[in-house]
């Protein structure tokens, strides 16, 4: 499994959307943050994990916006968007999913939320898509928009602003766009989350100041490192490899890297692993 991460570098932000994030992963809520914290007219005003916390948060935060997961951990977004719309009316939701938005769309829009962002796409759509539904657009690629019915359809595009490649088209805009975005990056792979981004850290830093995009790969989450010795509990390797894995990326955000990735590698066990192998395959191909 690869849990990618862009990191983008934009002066410090002067916040006015206030957006409630609401997601079972801390890695997910941690990169919306990033991205959403360099955008001069938006911050987060909370964080949920689940359905109760984000009532509460909706209720004590009083967000612009709500950016939703799909699935959060045994229940879907559903329920929650309906008790969303009761507690803050008008409030714009936003449905992140690792789901296919064509399978999704249609039970997206009858809900009541304003669009649909996968989490492949994130990085690039959701600052565009978070505005968009502030001004009350929505917020759906072309690819999703073609298979609702007419009638939503109708609805979707009478509510959509043009873009300079039509209407409703990726919604990759300026905003998210690396300056050298069409160059080819620079890949760092590290089995751990700590290594590239202190070991060789000047070096990074010096590539990406010259205007090379750079890429860092963890092929390891961090779990295990404990102090020599101690034998953490599952529990405690789940919360070590989640504070490894964001200390890397506000690391690597520092250093100017473009684009962090985690694998779902075992420590001290990788070469027993061979599908790790076509995840870098993968990476490698897209990089």
């Amino acid at each position: 499994m690869i849990e990618s991460v862009t990191l983008q570098s934009r002066p410090a932000p002067t916040p006015s959307t206030r957006v409630l994030l609401v997601d079972d992963h801390p890695l997910v809520r941690t990169g919306l943050a990033l991205l959403i914290a360099e955008e001069s007219d938006m911050e987060v005003c909370a964080e949920a994990a689940d359905p109760r916390t984000a009532q509460e948060a909706a209720l004590s935060s009083r967000p612009d916006i709500a950016v939703i997961d799909w699935t959060l951990g045994q229940w879907d977004a559903a329920e929650l968007i309906a008790i969303l719309h009761h507690i803050r009316p008008g409030m714009p939701i936003l449905v992140l999913s690792m789901h296919d938005e064509v399978n999704q769309a249609e039970k997206v829009l009858r809900l009541g939320a304003q669009g649909y962002v996968m989490k492949r796409d994130a990085s690039e759509r959701v600052i565009e898509a978070i505005r968009r539904t502030v001004r009350g657009e929505f917020s759906f690629t072309e690819r999703a928009l073609a298979v609702l019915p007419d009638d939503l359809q109708t609805l979707v595009r009478q509510h959509t602003a043009p873009t300079e490649n039509g209407p409703l088209a990726s919604l990759i805009g300026n905003s998210t766009a690396s300056p050298d975005a069409s160059r080819k990056a620079d890949l760092v792979i590290a089995p751990h989350p700590d290594d590239e981004t202190f070991g060789c850290g000047g070096t990074i830093r010096l590539v990406a100041e010259s205007g090379t995009p750079i890429d860092v790969v963890f092929m390891t989450r961090g779990e295990l490192g404990h102090e020599p010795g101690s034998e953490p509990s599952q529990e405690e390797r789940k919360e070590l490899a989640s504070l490894r894995m964001a200390e890397a990326i506000e690391a690597c955000q520092t250093l100017g890297v473009r684009r962090v990735s985690f694998l779902d590698g075992r420590d001290t066990r990788l070469s027993e692993q061979p599908h790790l192998a076509m995840d870098l395959l993968t990476i490698l191909s897209t990089n």
